[in-house]
Order: C-alpha cells, then structure tokens, then sequence
C-alpha cells in the first residue's frame, strides 16, 4: 500500500505555552515545514500543503 500524504497540524504562536504534562511543545524555527514519506514506492518530500517537494533535495 502506498502511503499518501497526511495534512499537517499547524502550530499557534502564543506567548506562554501552556501548563502540564499532557502537552507537547515545539520550537518555531524559521525554515521549512516538510513531511517525509518512506514505503516501498521510494521516498517522497511535501511541503505542508501537500506539494511535491522531492526535486528540492539533493540525494545522498
């Protein structure tokens, strides 16, 4: 089965983050957001609105 891309939650910025233990916190760097997919048809690169990114980066 080929995996397909799954929107991204998009974070809020907010002044404090909030209290307790049931949360995550992030780090907003400025850069790009990108979802990486690895199945048996290859590796693909999105951008968080779903766009084919894969030529943007290099292989190693």
């Amino acid at each position: 089965m080929r995996l397909k891309f799954v929107a991204l939650l998009m974070p809020t910025l907010v002044e404090k983050p909030p209290e307790g233990d049931s949360w995550i916190h992030e780090v907003k760097f400025d850069g790009y957001r990108s979802q990486l997919i690895i199945d048996k048809d290859g590796t693909r690169f999105y951008t968080r609105n779903g766009h084919d990114w894969a030529a943007k980066y290099r292989d190693r």
